[in-house]
């Protein structure tokens, strides 16, 4: 018998779903369906997964104390340019807020959600605000706070989501993007790819984290990988003069751009060339890549600003920590065994 304990991931693996799921069919919560809540449990039970007890005690403590405390942590989203998972983009906004509500959950804090475009460029009623509600900390998602309200945050504690703050300086919790693609190469040589070729986005800068580690893996391991292809805009004819002219095995990828061109060229996929993605919406079956585990990571920029809540720490640090949340990955039907 292994006398390890399982985890959440352990057992989203099993289930093929992911941590933010089985965490909620753990807790009996109304986002998973009756018919997920019952499979859930029954592999965690095959699994020998049991609850802590001493934790779910403190945590049970903890959450009484900070009600009798009426203490709020307030989120503050500011979000251009991402669409909304309703309107068809990516689960990456709901899993943060999936994870930040239930790090206010198991810590007694309430979770509100505010957007920069309530205020009106007005750093005054944003403060109004935060004073009237009492809010101790905030999470600031998007990588940036509004040029208008910048100052006036030496009374708050604050950690940043997604991204670092390009203003200030603050904790931040964010996705793996380096370890992630160190992830994604580790599999695909271990299938048998041996000339992986990587495309991105010149605007996108977290790709770049992604880059480092595709060309410092190639350099460890020997591997004689195409020439990277970055691109200011997608042009199907450049990534197709690219492809022909590199003629990697398998291409790293993080939008469906260089996919559409390999279809419409009749280059079948994974027959002709593997696809492994850098940030799989959990939803997605079709490929194989990094699933990025944005609902731990909008739980540990809660649990940074109630660190700092607990410490009684305020304003801009001097020294800020990070946290880089590990992805996992989804072995799709876009790669295969290379035979050689």
């Amino acid at each position: 018998m292994n006398s390890k304990q399982p985890t959440y991931r352990d057992i989203a693996q099993q289930a093929g779903v992911s941590i933010a799921t089985v965490s909620f069919a753990l807790r009996n919560r109304s986002k998973v369906s009756e018919e997920t809540r019952r499979r859930i449990k029954t592999i965690a039970a095959e699994c020998g997964y049991r609850p802590n007890p001493m934790v779910t005690a403190l945590m049970s403590q903890h959450r009484r104390r900070s009600a009798r405390q009426q203490m709020r942590a307030i989120i503050v989203s500011f979000s251009p340019g991402w669409m909304p998972e309703a309107a068809g983009g990516h689960s990456t906004l709901s899993r943060f807020r999936d994870g930040e509500r239930t790090a206010c959950e198991e810590t007694g804090f309430i979770l509100e959600g505010m957007l920069w475009g309530e205020f009106e460029e007005s750093a005054r009623r944003v403060f109004a605000r935060l004073r009237a509600r009492r809010v101790p900390g905030v999470v600031f998602r998007g990588g940036s706070v509004p040029k208008w309200c910048e100052s006036g945050w030496d009374n708050y504690v604050f950690a940043a989501l997604g991204s670092p703050l390009r203003n200030f300086n603050a904790h931040l919790s964010m996705a793996d993007h380096y370890g992630n693609a160190w992830l994604v190469m580790d599999r695909l040589a271990a299938l048998g790819y041996r000339r992986p070729g990587f495309v991105l986005e010149r605007s996108l800068w977290v790709n770049y984290r992604a880059l480092s580690a595709y060309m410092g893996w190639a350099r460890i391991n020997g591997y004689e990988a195409p020439a990277p292809l970055v691109v200011d805009h997608w042009d199907r004819e450049a990534f197709l003069r690219w492809f022909e002219g590199g003629r990697p095995d398998a291409i790293v990828v993080s939008s469906g751009e260089p996919i559409d061109y390999l279809k419409v060229a009749g280059i079948r996929i994974p027959e002709d060339v593997g696809i492994a993605h850098l940030d799989l919406d959990d939803s997605w079956q079709h490929l194989a890549g990094v699933r990025q585990n944005n609902f731990e990571a909008g739980r540990a920029a809660v649990h940074l600003v109630i660190d700092q809540i607990n410490r009684n720490v305020c304003g801009i640090p001097e020294h800020p920590r990070s946290m880089f949340i590990t992805g996992d990955w989804f072995a799709g039907p876009s790669v295969r065994k290379q035979e050689r």
